[in-house]
């Protein structure tokens, strides 16, 4: 064991069975205790084939990569960000997912003018649309990843919007749920104009490797028997669909989460803020 570790990192390397959820302040070395936690777990007679490290951006991933390298033969390792890996999931198993990445993945400037071309389209009713059709726009495209990320789909908001409807709610909600119909609406239309383009984007990587699971136990078994341990680094930047996949591959709970519930970079981007207590639930 590094003998430079404190006792608090040196507990959290060493310990035995799982779940591991590491909850730490910045520079309090998570990282270094993922790394560290590789190699004990290495040295313990787990393979570095069985071992499983997701990280939310690629500069982290890459950063890991680097610090593995120097320790040990990480070839057969799989480090990558959670995009990475579901993509290289669905390519590899085309043939039950029925998803091609052949067309490509749709980038936010795509999705962007396929909206403004289609903003009449649309028939907006409660959305104000003056000189402001790039902010509109820009917010529901924003709106539907967010909801992705939350594995909500736009019958779940229809029928969320009908149900609140028909309640005694004040002014203040109607409104709301009325524009968040409006949003409803787009979600729709984006999802047949992705249908009718074969296309996917950087949100449906993740979801359609959830479903795919889902939909195929055996494609599932096949990761769960693979990778024997996971370790989950920047876990405060994880969203719900991205902790939903750690959830089914960790299946016998042999999962590490590395992170800081005081700091998230990406919670505007819509980070699951709960995910610490939905994982401690999940993972008692």
């Amino acid at each position: 064991m590094n003998i430079t570790l404190n006792p608090e990192q040196q507990q959290a390397v060493t310990h035995l069975g799982s779940p591991l959820l590491v909850i730490a302040g910045p520079g309090s070395g998570k990282t270094r205790v993922i790394i560290e936690r590789v190699m004990h777990l290495i040295k313990s007679g787990i393979k570095p084939s069985e071992i499983l490290c997701l990280t939310f951006s690629e500069k982290a991933a890459e950063e890991m990569k680097q610090r593995l390298e120097k320790l040990t033969d990480i070839t057969e390792m799989e480090i990558s960000t959670f995009h990475s890996f579901a993509k290289e999931i669905l390519e590899d198993n085309v043939l039950d997912s029925g998803i091609g990445m052949s067309s490509g993945v749709i980038k936010r400037s795509s999705q962007l003018v396929w909206g403004l071309k289609h903003i009449d389209d649309f028939k907006l009713e409660y959305l104000e649309i003056g000189n402001n059709s790039v902010e509109v726009i820009e917010s529901i495209i924003d709106g539907i990843s967010t909801f992705k990320d939350e594995l909500i789909s736009p019958e779940e908001i229809q029928k969320y919007i009908r149900t609140k409807l028909e309640k005694n709610i004040s002014d203040e909600e109607r409104d709301f749920l009325l524009k968040l119909s409006d949003l409803c609406k787009v979600y729709f239309k984006y999802q047949e104009f992705q249908r009718s383009k074969a296309v996917i984007d950087f949100d449906d990587m993740v979801i359609q490797t959830i479903e795919l699971f889902k939909k195929k136990p055996g494609v599932l078994s096949k990761y769960q028997k693979k990778f024997k341990h996971v370790l989950v680094d920047e876990f405060q930047d994880n969203n719900f669909a991205q902790l939903e996949l750690v959830k089914l591959i960790a299946k016998d709970g042999n999962v590490t989460a590395v992170g800081d519930d005081d700091q998230s970079i990406y919670r505007f981007q819509g980070a699951y803020l709960t995910n610490f207590k939905d994982f401690q639930s999940h993972f008692p």
